[in-house]
């Protein structure tokens, strides 16, 4: 990101964009010029909502122990919805303050935790918020990848 974008976005505020779309899951992907200019934070928010909009339980998740939350996540979507996928998607709340800039671009990658059946949607659904992202190899985890700034 240049300096120019980056001085027009805190210009505009933290919602602020000089694109004129909205994020609305509705009108999912949104358009390049959100993509580039929109923070990698707001991006996972969208990212979020969309599955969220597919009855996946999206969301950031208190506590530094992702298998004790995919057990209780797990229980509690069971519970709630016993013939259900018992599907999810979260990040430590940890992790997030640990991985995003004050701007909300990621300067450490986030792990992003899920059952093995949703690591395609996963995928599918970061690379159109325009996130970069790799599944780490027991298919429950991605990864979203920090923000890489061009050399100075």
């Amino acid at each position: 990101m240049t300096a120019t974008v980056a001085q027009q976005r805190r210009a505009a505020g933290s919602g602020g964009s000089l694109c004129a779309y909205c994020p609305d899951p509705a009108t999912f992907p949104p358009p390049p010029c959100w993509i580039v200019q929109a923070p990698q934070r707001a991006r996972l928010e969208l990212a979020a909502a969309v599955l969220r909009r597919h009855g996946i339980l999206a969301t950031p998740a208190p506590g530094r122990d992702p298998e004790r939350t995919r057990r209780r996540l797990e229980d509690e979507l069971g519970r709630r919805f016993p013939d259900g996928a018992r599907s999810y998607l979260f990040w430590t709340a940890p992790d997030a303050e640990q991985c995003f800039d004050d701007l909300g671009d990621l300067v450490e990658d986030l792990p992003l935790y899920h059952p093995a059946h949703l690591a395609a949607a996963v995928a599918a659904v970061l690379e159109q918020a325009g996130l970069s992202a790799s599944q780490l190899p027991d298919g429950r985890t991605t990864v979203a990848h920090r923000h890489t700034r061009p050399p100075t």
